[in-house]
């Protein structure tokens, strides 16, 4: 069966479980404090509910929460196992070592969540948006995340052994030394991730997108359903251990520059020119259609270096996720593509 076909069962029977849960929960509206949270019944609760406040180690085991509000809230440490909070806002919650043990979070939002050494084992996590949120030591093992969003976290040191994340997005994530093994990403997208030494075991990637991706000192060997043109989209390291007979190219090195952001010169734009993206078997190359040919030459390589490793050194202390990195970066490929073309003219 195609794997999106298999997705989209997969998606239809876990909500149609939900539902069912959710057929449990009473009517009407309540508010709620850190002190309804340390009440040791497990009973339904209302979809309009709000936690609000400090409730540290709190046990909120096996309760039926779908929609509730925990914005803003500390629960570090915390019960939520077997929990159905489904379609929950955590906007900035501080959910610190807290254990969502085969809780159900489906189509749960929230910016900046902290979930840093939370256990999700065997969570159901599916069609979530959770952006620029804390997953640091979480685990995830078996955990749901198929159809999430997970744009610009920080899985770093994750362990995600057998977790099912088919067509989720992880755009700009950061899974340094994050453990994937027995993972399915198929048709996943990891534009511009960080897989810096990170664990891929015998992880399925088939149909994931690897743009822009750094692969540096990541071990893929027994990586499931890799192709070449994914690699040749991404780059790694030296340390890069891929399976036989694959090939990556290297990232560029970054310098380790500091540059004052009061005193820094600012950086040139480079001259305007036209890209267009060509095959050449078996691999493919970029080839650049100069519409400023006498003005690109007229630039010394020199200068060019000097602005590279300002570029470098800029890069280096922005955070991932930063606006003013990504515009650095798309300079930086530009200036790439000048160097490559002053230098096949020179020649």
């Amino acid at each position: 069966m195609h794997y999106k076909a298999a997705m989209k069962i997969q998606m239809m029977v876990k909500q149609m479980s939900v539902r069912v849960m959710g057929g449990l929960v009473a009517t009407g509206f309540l508010w709620a404090n850190s002190a309804l949270a340390q009440t040791p019944a497990r009973t339904p609760v209302s979809t309009n509910m709000h936690l609000s406040g400090s409730c540290s180690k709190c046990d909120l085991s096996g309760r039926v929460m779908p929609g509730m509000s925990l914005q803003g809230s500390n629960f570090a440490g915390s019960d939520f196992s077997r929990s159905n909070l489904a379609g929950a806002n955590l906007s900035r919650a501080n959910l610190d070592d807290t254990s969502f043990y085969k809780a159900y979070l489906m189509r749960v939002n929230g910016v900046s969540v902290n979930l840093n050494k939370s256990i999700l084992r065997g969570t159901t996590l599916s069609d979530v948006s959770l952006i620029n949120s804390n997953f640091i030591y979480a685990d995830l093992y078996k955990a749901d995340l198929t159809g999430g969003d997970f744009t610009d976290s920080d899985f770093t040191k994750a362990r995600m052994k057998s977790a099912d994340a088919m067509g989720t997005t992880f755009v700009r994530t950061n899974f340094t030394k994050a453990k994937l093994d027995r993972g399915d990403f198929t048709g996943s997208n990891f534009s511009g991730a960080q897989f810096i030494f990170t664990k891929f075991g015998e992880a399925v990637v088939e149909n994931a997108d690897f743009t822009g991706a750094d692969f540096s000192g990541a071990e893929m060997v027994e990586i499931v359903g890799l192709t070449q043109s994914q690699l040749d989209l991404a780059c790694g390291s030296q340390e890069t251990q891929l399976p036989e007979g694959y090939s990556m190219r290297v990232c560029p090195e970054k310098v380790d520059t500091q540059l004052d952001a009061t005193s820094a010169t600012p950086i040139p734009s480079p001259p305007a020119f036209d890209m267009m993206l060509t095959q050449k078997s078996p691999r493919p190359i970029i080839a650049t259609r100069m519409s400023r040919r006498n003005e690109m030459l007229s630039i010394r390589s020199t200068e060019l270096d000097d602005i590279m490793r300002g570029i470098d050194g800029a890069l280096g202390d922005l955070p991932m996720n930063s606006p003013t990195r990504a515009k650095l970066e798309k300079t930086r490929n530009k200036i790439e593509v000048m160097q490559a073309q002053i230098g096949a003219q020179r020649e």
